[in-house]
């Protein structure tokens, strides 16, 4: 199910975009009468694509445009307007837009159109999400593949791949740890990321670790 943010300042517009939009099952459609509205329910929910008008008061699209880019990356963003002018398709595309669609005619049609625009948007950002999580991956292998060959030291080499994979990889956080069969306890040896805070022993029975944590 796609989740989809409709912003308008024509409340009746809203509501036949969201019956139309909603009516195939594929998506459920929030709607919000003003830009700042949006933004306001943008920080309550994650939607997959956000779909709005151009002229409205006090912001206008390619101004709520550039505040989603600012705070939301790469978020599907369609400009759905009758504004035609030249100038506003090139600053909305300029600006990150990923469609521009403009009102008029059938409301059937158009919102068919708009339809399937979302879909393709959403199906597109998740294709290249994909092939910047790959490019993570094969950049962490070619990095830890070069480490094993120029370092000797085994405490050294683990230190250098959980560096590798919070620095080209871009995790949050990396650690390494050694199984003591012993004592039943997985061991941390090398960590990286969240300013290199001390790792304590996992029990792997599933049950507290040494430390009394989980």
């Amino acid at each position: 199910m796609i989740h989809v943010l409709y912003v308008d300042d024509e409340p009746d517009l809203l509501v036949l975009g969201k019956i139309f939009l909603e009516k195939p099952g594929a998506m459920t459609v929030g709607t919000a009468t003003s830009a700042r509205q949006a933004l306001e329910m943008l920080e309550q929910y994650p939607y997959d694509a956000v779909v709005s008008d151009f002229q409205m008061p006090e912001m206008n699209g390619i101004s709520f445009l550039k505040r989603i880019r600012a705070e939301s990356g790469n978020l599907p963003f369609i400009l759905f307007t009758g504004k035609g002018r030249e100038e506003v398709v090139i600053d909305a595309l300029n600006n990150g837009a990923d469609f521009y669609l403009q009102k008029g005619g059938d409301p059937k049609t158009q919102f068919i159109e708009l339809h399937h625009k979302i879909i393709q948007a959403v199906k597109q950002r998740e294709s290249d999400e994909k092939i910047l999580f790959f490019n993570r991956i094969y950049a962490i292998l070619s990095g830890v593949n070069a480490a094993i060959l120029r370092i000797p030291s085994r405490n050294e080499l683990l230190r250098e791949i959980c560096s590798i994979i919070v620095e080209q990889g871009m995790f949050s956080k990396a650690w390494i740890g050694i199984i003591d069969t012993g004592k039943d306890l997985l061991l941390p040896v090398a960590s990286c990321g969240y300013e290199n805070t001390p790792l304590s022993p996992v029990r792997l029975s599933g049950g507290n670790n040494s430390s009394g944590e989980r």
